[in-house]
This record gives structure tokens, sequence and C-alpha cells, in this order.
């Protein structure tokens, strides 16, 4: 009996788990930092694989390209590009800020921008990426300092928001 009741209990965990996956929050990484060797900042965007097609789908004349398509890619990186903007203190937007391509690796698609110099003390950042298409998304933005990371959350109606 004592046999049985274990039984029950891992299964019960087991489903437990499945159904936690199954629902899954949409949600998205963003890492910025500085590397002292180019000189220039980093911009690695993070997506979850299955997010990344619903994108695909939803875009006007996509013509059901594949995420794993280079086509697929190129067009999920200017999706990208045009729904994360940094700006200077005053709202300028940073127009030094390049896209350089994404990859497809297992589950994530990553997407890569470079802002060709270190980022001024004040910044402003919009992170809407995948906000359209997806109510629930949250979009998390770790920027590596001096002083450590630093983390802003993208969720809700949230447009521009300040880092010092």
């Amino acid at each position: 009996m004592r046999r049985l009741f274990w039984i029950a209990s891992f299964a019960n965990l087991f489903f437990a788990v499945s159904n936690i996956q199954a629902h899954r929050q949409p949600e998205a990484l963003t890492a910025i930092s500085y590397n002292p060797n180019t000189g220039s900042t980093e911009i690695v965007h993070q997506l979850h694989a299955h997010d990344a097609e619903r994108v695909l789908e939803e875009l006007p004349a996509n013509g059901k390209t594949p995420i794993d398509t280079v086509e697929g890619q190129a067009r999920l990186a200017l999706y990208v590009e045009e729904r994360f903007e940094l700006a200077d203190q005053n709202g300028n937007l940073l127009s030094d800020v390049k896209l350089l391509g994404a990859e497809l690796e297992g589950d994530t698609l990553y997407a890569y921008q470079e802002y060709v110099k270190a980022l001024p003390r004040t910044i402003l950042i919009r992170n809407d990426i995948l906000r359209d298409i997806l109510p629930d998304q949250v979009n998390t933005v770790n920027v590596h300092t001096e002083a450590g990371i630093r983390t802003l959350v993208f969720s809700d109606k949230d447009k521009w928001k300040t880092l010092k």
C-alpha cells in the first residue's frame, strides 16, 4: 500500500511539472554589456523558438518562412530591431545601434545588435519584442555595468524605462 502511495505521488508530481512546462510564460531576455576589447556595447536578445515562430506567422507577407532558415532568422532579426531601442537621457535615439544578425540554437533564437561605443551613463530603453503578438509577454533586460548587473522588466503597457 505504501508503495502505491509513492507511485501515485510521483505520478502527480510528474503531471504537475509537465503542466507547468506546457503553460510556459512568454518571456525574452536581453543582455547588454560593454566589450573593452572592441570598444563597443554588445546586445544579445534571447527568444524562445516557439514564440519566434509565432512572430513569423504574424508578419505580413511572410509566406510561412521557417525559423530554421537564414531568411526566417533575418526576418526575426529585423523584427527585433524595430522593437528594441536605446536613447540618451534627452530621448534622442542612439543611432549607432547596428543589427548584426540572428541564429537558432536548439529552442532559442538569438538576435544580435551592437552599439559602436560605450553607453552613456543614463540611458532610456524600449523593449517591445513580442509584446505586440503575445499580450502576456515579459521582457527582461540585464545591463552589465561597472557597479554590477542592473535589471529592467517590461510588461503590460511599459514603454520607455530609464537606467542610470
